[in-house]
């Protein structure tokens, strides 16, 4: 996370989804570092050993893929694209704000219709 911060500076608020995947790394890690004091007391009294690590082997096995899968993400993802996306949409694709059921007479604004003053404002920034 810090690695990440270095790079990318004060503009790492934009980036939401690289975030995410920071976090998810993070919670897969505490899982793992929770299962296994788990697995550990469970031994101490008496618990199956073989069954124990067989059921705490098969959730790091899970996570050590989820926590790989993340990572890949952080080097390879499609993140700026989706952001500018992001960008055009709340720019001016106000065709996308709008979901019409064919056949129906019911027509519903995802956004709310804005005000001209706040037309004005989006186009100008």
């Amino acid at each position: 996370m810090y690695h990440q911060m270095l790079i990318n500076g004060p503009k790492m608020e934009q980036k939401q989804v690289q975030l995410a995947r920071i976090v998810d790394i993070g919670a897969e890690l505490f899982a793992i570092a929770a299962s296994a004091t788990r697995a550990q007391r469970l031994i101490a009294e008496g618990k199956p050993e073989a069954e124990v690590l067989k059921l705490f082997n098969h959730f790091c096995a899970g996570a050590r893929v989820r926590v790989a899968d993340n990572f890949r993400g952080m080097k390879s993802n499609h993140d700026a694209q989706g952001y500018k996306l992001a960008q055009d949409v709340l720019k001016g694709y106000e065709w996308m704000t709008e979901f019409r059921i064919p056949g129906k007479q019911a027509h519903l604004h995802v956004v709310p219709d804005l005000s001209e003053e706040d037309r004005e404002a989006r186009e100008a920034s």
